[in-house]
């Protein structure tokens, strides 16, 4: 049986020209979770968690994941090793390797940071029921975002004239929600940064305000699950590491 979670809401968002799935909970609901075990992965279905796939990964090698993934100050990756931008390896889920930016729970607020590599920085959380996931900065309003998630950290990998299938993380950080973002349709990176910026009420060149944005893996890795139904890539792949909400039953 999947795991019921009353604390949030799920509902679908169409801005036009594409479906969204938005699943909307307070960020004390939400816990990263590891889906890897003895070298096999799972869907998020397969995991009975409701929530989002999240982290990029090694999917063709050892599925090690590629951003930073830490849950009450531990790491959710698979326990692997990925390549350390200063030389020599570390442990994977410490790291960005996919984007340069974070969003985390710090027991208290919700925040967005771009320019972060490591889990060990000082201003990251490391308490108990703190979280921090890593991906590619969205920069919503900001008429320069092109270049800056262009900046990231082999944000080219989903480079912005390509269209896949998308997940990424909103949240407001004044009333501390999150909203995770799928569509299984095909989109460009910048049609999911709209659809959140219609979503959140936001315009080309102006305030972003409370709101802010990172982009997550996609393609074959989309998929979002809840009571209300499951939305995934037509050709489904599983995932290492989830963002999941906790047991509210």
């Amino acid at each position: 049986m999947i795991i019921t979670a009353t604390n949030y809401t799920c509902k679908s968002f169409w801005d036009g020209k594409h479906e969204y799935k938005v699943l909307q909970t307070p960020a004390t609901n939400i816990q990263l979770v590891s889906i890897y075990k003895n070298g096999t992965c799972q869907s998020v279905l397969g995991s009975k968690n409701y929530g989002m796939n999240a982290s990029f990964f090694n999917s063709d090698t050892n599925k090690a994941i590629l951003n930073i993934a830490v849950q009450s100050g531990s790491s959710v990756g698979t326990g692997q090793y990925v390549p350390d931008p200063r030389g020599g390896q570390v442990k994977d889920g410490t790291v960005n390797l996919i984007g340069d930016s974070v969003i985390f729970w710090n027991g208290s607020s919700l925040n967005c940071m771009n320019a972060t590599r490591y889990s060990h920085d000082t201003r990251l959380p490391k308490a108990p029921n703190t979280w921090v996931q890593g991906g590619i900065g969205l920069y919503l309003c900001d008429q320069n975002w092109q270049n800056k998630y262009l900046a990231e950290r082999n944000a080219a990998a989903c480079a912005l004239d390509e269209v896949a299938a998308r997940t990424g993380v909103l949240v407001n950080k004044n009333t501390k929600y999150v909203y995770l973002f799928a569509c299984q349709g095909l989109i460009a990176v910048s049609e999911l940064r709209t659809a959140m910026m219609h979503y959140a009420n936001l315009t080309e060149g102006g305030s972003a305000g409370s709101w802010a944005a990172i982009m997550t893996d996609g393609g074959r890795s989309t998929q979002l699950c809840s009571r209300e139904g499951y939305v995934a890539s037509a050709m489904v792949r599983d995932v290492p590491q989830i963002i999941a909400l906790k047991n509210k039953t």
